[in-house]
């Protein structure tokens, strides 16, 4: 039986009424961490009166995230320890020696996250797991993510305490807090 136009156009307006939205189609994007543009920095208070901090930098990695989704987030980030820089910079030694980072035993700081739940327009929380001086624990991620011409900028700050990674014997008189944030610039992933 051959329906009349009319009824086909109802018919053809309330699939297309019903069918997913573009935003709903979309895949997660992968992108890769731009190592010159990215870094993470660490402050501790010191006797209660002033921080000593550092940062790592040559950070790589991969990030798969759908803006409109991000439950779907998943975060591999590598950090080369050797690329420490601390302020003040003669201590460096100690903090990269055997008993704070041990470096050399120790080479890459590593961090995973999958999923994050969303907070505000470009902010949100991650749960993941931090692998520092060869234990691994749970980490919490405050972020914020922008983006622009298909890059992003992910902004994050967390909190741990160093005990928790065997970090406990340099630096008697530093607080256990540890403050923790970074800076990561996602980049579209381009095939080899």
């Amino acid at each position: 039986m051959r329906l009349p136009p009319a009824v086909r156009l109802a018919g053809l307006a309330l699939l297309a009424s019903l069918a997913p939205t573009g935003t709903a189609l979309a895949t997660p994007q992968r992108l890769t961490i731009d190592a010159a543009a990215s870094r993470v920095d660490f402050r501790v208070r010191y006797l209660g009166l002033f921080s000593l901090g550092g940062h790592f930098s040559h950070v790589t990695g991969v990030v798969i995230f759908d803006p409109a989704h991000w439950e779907t987030l998943e975060v591999v980030i590598q950090i080369p320890v050797d690329t420490l820089e601390t302020r003040p910079e003669f201590y460096r030694n100690e903090v990269f020696g055997p008993r704070f980072f041990d470096g050399g035993r120790y080479p890459t700081i590593g961090f995973r996250a999958a999923g994050a739940e969303r907070t505000g327009p470009s902010a949100g929380e991650a749960g993941g797991t931090l692998t520092l001086h060869g234990r691994t624990g749970p980490v919490r991620l405050r972020a914020r993510i922008t983006a622009a011409t298909g890059e992003f900028d992910i902004d994050g700050e967390t909190r741990l305490a160093r005990s928790a990674f065997g970090l406990g014997a340099t630096l008697p008189f530093a607080s256990d807090e540890v403050t923790v944030t970074l800076h990561i610039r996602a980049v579209p992933a381009t095939l080899p």
